[in-house]
């Protein structure tokens, strides 16, 4: 169970797991040798970082940014992907290493697409592991593509919402969305045209059947939703209150004074990163699975090991965890060595005195 997600120049995941296998934020430097199982050694040209599982020193990346400027994510993919052997003339790779082999060796998605329509994804485990069933989300934070290889070949297709979770495929996630075309951040025109038939009892009510549970399915619509939404406004920080001076309580004003406030709102847009990070965190707190809320059929519980977000810009992966939701943020730095950090995992309180 995971979400990844781009929007606003940003991008990140969620990883929903029953537990951890030890991940650590991983930074490989450029000019690394990679070592493939059938393309043999290949040297990078751009540094990675993200979080990954460490096996024998080497990086298995969950999701990772470069120094490019490219963002990709590996989402599970049970039941629908189709590896198959050794095909003459592409390059085969095994699941684990699809993302060290994209991000590393290309400058531009278009580039990454490029070398993705000569991909195989072969059933071989790395370094004693088992292959794992996985479907891709990458993206240039402009656009985004789904890589997806089923039993009808590899695929790569266009997506329009920015965001990807789990099976099934991204058709089908696709498809989905028309069954909530309706939704939106603002009551329904049939209440608001109704009143004395249809009283509005409240604000959101135009959201009324976004689906809350956490199917991969249900998942993707919300993150389509809140992107789509949140978006508008991420770059706003509801703090300014630059025209406070002007407005009494607004919680006081009724009918032609909440529109007159609504045109001396303190929410004025910025160009402001943390904003934007912010804004990024919150959307996926939405997505995020608390202890207790999923279980596995063996009764084990799934929760969000970690959420990450990527900022190209200042080439910045941030990091929360499920132990502590303050961010930590890991900047890309030369290095001639892979650099490896723990996930933070205790909680970051800050304790006021309150005496006098």
């Amino acid at each position: 169970m995971c979400t990844a997600v781009s929007f606003m120049g940003l991008a990140g995941r969620t990883l929903d797991l029953e537990c951890s296998f030890g991940e650590r934020v991983a930074l490989t430097p450029r000019a690394y040798a990679h070592r493939f199982i059938h393309e043999g050694v290949i040297e990078s040209r751009h540094a990675l970082i993200g979080v990954a599982h460490i096996q024998d020193g080497i990086p298995l990346y969950y999701d990772a940014m470069s120094e490019a400027g490219l963002y990709m994510a590996a989402l599970n993919f049970p039941k629908y992907a189709h590896y198959r052997e050794v095909e003459a003339g592409k390059i085969n790779l095994a699941s684990a290493e699809l993302i060290p082999y994209i991000l590393a060796g290309s400058d531009s998605l278009s580039e990454a697409e490029s070398e993705l329509k000569r991909v195989n994804i072969t059933p071989n485990g790395v370094m004693g592991l088992p292959a794992t069933a996985l479907h891709w989300f990458i993206t240039d934070f402009s656009r985004s593509l789904v890589v997806e290889q089923t039993e009808r070949g590899l695929e790569i297709t266009k997506n329009p919402h920015d965001v990807l979770t789990n099976s099934p495929n991204i058709d089908y996630h696709l498809t989905k969305m028309a069954e909530f075309y309706r939704l939106s951040p603002t009551n329904p025109e049939i209440l608001e045209e109704n009143r004395n038939k249809f009283p509005i009892y409240s604000r959101g009510m135009g959201a009324i059947g976004l689906p809350g549970d956490y199917s991969s399915s249900s998942r993707f619509v919300r993150a389509a939703f809140l992107t789509s939404n949140v978006r508008k406004f991420g770059e706003i920080n509801p703090q300014i209150t630059e025209n406070n001076a002007k407005i009494t309580d607004i919680f006081s004003q009724i009918g032609d004074k909440i529109a007159e406030n609504a045109k001396k709102s303190p929410q004025i847009p910025k160009n402001d990163t943390q904003s934007k990070i912010s804004s990024f965190f919150h959307l996926t707190d939405s997505l995020s699975v608390p202890y207790g809320a999923v279980l596995t059929d063996e009764g084990r519980a799934v929760y969000t090991v970690y959420t990450s977000l990527a900022d190209p810009d200042s080439k910045t992966y941030y990091l929360t965890s499920y132990e502590c939701r303050t961010p930590h943020a890991y900047r890309m730095v030369p290095s001639g060595k892979i650099l490896t950090f723990p996930l933070p995992r205790e909680e970051q309180i800050k304790y006021l005195s309150l005496e006098t």
